[in-house]
Formats: structure tokens, C-alpha cells, sequence
């Protein structure tokens, strides 16, 4: 009789600690379960962010080749500009050149008929 009061006992204390055991367990499951739970919701964020800096590289670099091409137009009429001032600053330069020979060939001319 005693023997099975002790055996008893011995099965009740082995039935409190699995069932101690496997609380813990369970408690540890629960701790991995919101440790993944806190890890997704960090990758979430990380991905969050990371989608926001694609969008924002993507606007800027779209915004700088906008830039780019404006800076492109720009310098092209800027040539363009300076192209046409220097043509027409050489064509006037002629003009004067030529009309100055012509005055001195008209001078010389009256001067050696003159001159006898």
C-alpha cells in the first residue's frame, strides 16, 4: 500500500513537471513565435523603407535627367547665340573692310590722278 501511495505520488510529480515542462515549452514557442512576429514586422519596415528609397532615387533621377536636358537645351541655344553674334560680327567686320578698300582705292586713285 505504501509502496503504490509513493508510486502515485512519484506519477503525480512526473505528470506536474512534463506538465511544467511543456508550459515552458510552450512558453518559449510563444517568445519564438512573437521574436519572428517583432522580425517580420522589422523586415516589413526595412522593406517599407527601402521601397520608399527606390520611389525617391527613381523621382530624383528622373528629375535630374529632366535637368540634364534642360541644361543640354540650354548650352545648344547658348552655342546657337554665340554662333550667330560671331557671324554677324564678321560679316559687319567685312563690310567695313570692303568699304574701307573701296574709299582708299577711290583715294588713291584721285590722288594719282592729281598728282601729274
Amino acid at each position: 500500500m505504501e509502496d503504490d501511495d509513493d508510486d502515485d505520488e512519484e506519477e503525480v510529480e512526473d505528470e506536474q513537471i512534463k506538465e511544467e515542462e511543456e508550459e515552458v515549452e510552450g512558453e518559449e514557442e510563444e517568445k519564438k513565435g512573437e521574436e519572428k512576429n517583432d522580425h517580420n514586422d522589422e523586415m516589413r519596415k526595412m522593406s517599407r523603407r527601402m521601397k520608399r528609397r527606390k520611389k525617391r532615387k527613381r523621382r530624383r533621377s528622373i528629375m535630374m535627367k529632366k535637368k540634364k536636358k534642360k541644361k543640354k537645351r540650354r548650352r545648344r541655344v547658348m552655342m546657337m547665340m554665340m554662333m550667330i553674334i560671331v557671324v554677324v560680327v564678321l560679316v559687319v567686320v567685312l563690310v567695313l573692310v570692303v568699304v574701307m578698300g573701296m574709299v582708299m582705292v577711290v583715294v588713291v586713285i584721285s590722288w594719282w590722278l592729281q598728282s601729274p
